[in-house]
């Protein structure tokens, strides 16, 4: 699975796969635990990207808009939903 291809939400949905996984003490193979490591590093990493990228588009869509206090509960709005990835 390759991160360029994929969307955020497939992303996000793999990270808390893998957490999932992860968490529930299941016995994972020695040999795929750097893989799947791995994989949630990238994923995390893409959906963090992702998140910065649509503030900052956001934030310049409201700044031409308006001066006002919008591009602030944009940035409130947009740091609760990194809050929710699983690491």
């Amino acid at each position: 699975m390759t991160v360029n291809s994929q969307s955020y939400s497939e992303q996000f949905t793999r990270l808390e796969q893998i957490s999932q996984q992860l968490s529930r003490n299941d016995l994972v193979d020695i040999d795929q635990l750097l893989p799947l490591v791995d994989e949630a590093m990238a994923a995390y990493q893409f959906c963090q990207s992702r998140l910065t990228a649509v503030e900052q588009l956001l934030n310049e869509k409201l700044q031409q808009n308006s001066d006002d206090v919008a591009p602030a509960a944009v940035a409130t709005a947009v740091a609760d939903v990194a809050t929710d990835l699983p690491f």
